[in-house]
């Protein structure tokens, strides 16, 4: 995973495991996104809702896709804004179908998240399939 920490002199001891000294760590963001002790029960699903509810303030310490302190990305405002932006115009410009609606979409986490075989047809409005 990315984003390696050595564990220091004297070790880390983490959800109750003692982590040597000199022990590569890394936190799995992709992980944490999904944990069901955090998030509930529904953790795999989207649920915009989520943050109205009244626990959302403490969710927020653990929604941490640009990472944390020194280590979060610089630029994260830039890419949100270029997010939301890209997102609106796909979303208003395209159609976008799976192609074998039937088929579960599966993922490999690395630093991010990279999917597999998410085969979908996408065509500009206005035309045809």
């Amino acid at each position: 995973m990315g984003l390696p920490r050595v564990a220091p002199e004297g070790g880390l001891t983490i959800g109750g495991r003692t982590i040597p000294a000199g022990m590569i760590v890394s936190v799995n963001i992709w992980v944490i996104q999904r944990s069901k002790e955090i998030w509930g029960e529904d953790a795999d699903v989207f649920r915009s809702e989520r943050w109205l509810e009244a626990h959302a303030a403490r969710l927020e310490k653990w929604f941490i896709p640009w990472g944390m302190g020194y280590a979060s990305c610089s630029e994260q405002n830039i890419a949100k804004i270029e997010l939301s932006k890209i997102c609106a115009t796909v979303l208003r410009e395209y159609d976008i179908k799976q192609v074998d609606p039937k088929q579960e979409w599966t993922w490999k986490a690395y630093f991010t998240v990279v999917p597999e075989n998410w085969l979908c047809r996408v065509k500009k409005r206005d035309q045809e399939w």
